[in-house]
């Protein structure tokens, strides 16, 4: 049987597709494309709700993520243009007749992404495992188990890793930091950074108890929000959501009105704490933490966090505008080699070899090799949707992106359901790929199939290591 609310979703994904197709953004443009693109999510979101019967899952954080990286300085051009006066908005570095035809195409694959989601979605009810309470005991103590061995085997390598890199940051500068973080093997880096996994896990083994649950994520957040004082954000600020979502989504108790506003004002002092470290980057020494302080200040009395947010953050969009408007008008996609060359990151790069190959998978890397970033901007980082146009082609990405929409639809189904059913074990092995996925928005491929395999490999390990012998546990449909 058809599910109503997924028929309805359709209509509007075909309805909203034609309409792209039909509009003229010649006039406007901007304003279309924010009006589009917001529209979008908060359809997305309703319907959501109506079919998973969740407002937070891990299909709308994904979007959420997606639509603030690309679409964030379209916001602000299309609703908020006199606030971007003065601003450095890198997405005015190409011709507005460029700009607009870009994010047009970066809509449509937004969209069709989100169509795929919804397709595979379902409500959590309808699939309810039952574990006896003694096999539910079992589960959860092993799975607690694990979060702790996991935290315990990498987690001290990261501690040595980020200490070293803190103190070169605040002394010598972030640059020289980054210089000396690359010389070290990177399968180091990557196996100290999958303790993000472990404590995943431990976010969600402490569902039972509240007290200690809000106690790990606040010790665990306060680590990485330490590690962003040293110039490393991108990744520590999606450490830090996926951390937070996770807790969310096992929190016991109806989370309240008050507790929702003190969620928002934490959400904004974060905020401007990482555009605190962004004005801070300059200063080196002693003088770096006396002056971080004033600059706190300064942030919260005269900057417009919401301004800067999308600013800062939708930087990304200008990735893909590079591949569509540069790349793609000059080279042929890749076809999907580029994915497969990165999977060589799964391999330690011992010897030079897996790197090299990996770096011709990389496709920031390409890109700006090949000339294919304007002169006003060379910073550029990873974009899902950018690594998706690279390898596919225009048309080919709208397709990509559908299947892509069904699988992300499909992990969130699934972990959704062993949420509910309290089969930790299960859920365990869904965690690495959900990482990967979410980082994936600002990232490159290399780095998520390397994260996913590794933390697979990591969770297999570690409870054939607790257990000693095959371990099962029996459900009931």
């Amino acid at each position: 049987m058809v599910n109503k609310y997924k028929f309805g979703y359709s209509i509007f994904q075909i309805v909203f597709l034609v309409c792209m197709s039909a509009i003229s953004f010649e006039t406007n443009g901007y304003f279309l494309l924010a009006v589009a693109s917001t529209l979008q999510l908060v359809v997305f979101f309703y319907f959501n709700l109506k079919v998973t019967g969740e407002i937070l899952n891990f299909s709308t954080l994904f979007l959420i993520l997606l639509y603030v990286f690309h679409f964030g300085q379209i916001i602000l051009l299309g609703f908020f243009p006199e606030l971007t006066h003065n601003q450095q908005i890198t997405l005015l570095y190409f011709s507005e007749k460029n700009c607009v035809q870009s994010m047009r195409l970066i809509t449509v694959i937004y969209s069709v992404m989100a169509w795929g989601i919804m397709i595979s979605s379902k409500r959590k009810i309808e699939r309810f495992y039952v574990l006896s309470n003694s096999a539910k005991m079992i589960d959860y103590d092993l799975f607690r188990r694990k979060a702790l061995m996991m935290i315990g085997l990498s987690f001290p390598v990261k501690v040595v890793i980020d200490a070293i890199f803190f103190v070169i940051a605040i002394t010598q500068g972030e640059r020289i930091g980054v210089i000396w973080l690359s010389s070290i093997p990177n399968f180091i880096v990557v196996y100290g950074n999958l303790s993000i996994i472990g404590f995943c896990l431990l976010i969600v083994s402490l569902k039972y108890d509240e007290h200690k649950q809000m106690r790990a994520l606040v010790l665990i957040c306060t680590y990485y929000l330490l590690l962003m004082l040293s110039g490393r954000r991108s990744e520590n600020v999606v450490y830090v959501c996926i951390l937070v979502f996770f807790y969310v989504k096992t929190y016991k108790r109806k989370i309240g009105f008050l507790k929702v506003v003190v969620l928002v004002a934490l959400a904004y002092l974060f905020l401007a704490f990482l555009f605190t470290i962004v004005y801070s980057r300059a200063q080196v020494g002693a003088q770096a933490l006396t002056s971080f302080t004033d600059t706190f200040k300064w942030v919260l009395k005269e900057k417009n966090i919401f301004v800067e947010s999308l600013r800062e953050y939708g930087n990304t969009g200008y990735t893909a505008i590079c591949v569509d408007s540069l790349w793609l008008n000059n080279y042929a996609p890749t076809y999907g080699t580029s994915l497969l060359y990165s999977c060589s990151a799964i391999i330690p790069n011992i010897g030079g070899v897996a790197g090299w190959i990996t770096e011709l998978g990389n496709f920031a890397v390409q890109l700006k090799r090949a000339g294919m970033v304007t002169e006003l901007y060379q910073n550029i980082g990873g974009s899902l949707i950018a690594e998706i146009l690279f390898n596919f082609g225009r048309v080919g990405s709208v397709i990509v992106s559908f299947i892509l929409g069904l699988g992300i639809g499909i992990i969130n189904k699934k972990s959704q359901a062993l949420t509910a059913s309290e089969e930790f074990i299960k859920l365990s092995y869904y965690i690495p790929a959900i990482v990967s996925i979410l980082y994936w928005v600002r990232d490159v491929f290399g780095g998520g199939i390397r994260t996913t395999v590794w933390g697979l490999l990591f969770v297999y390990i570690s409870k054939r290591f607790i257990t000693g012998r095959k371990y099962e546990t029996f459900t009931s449909d």
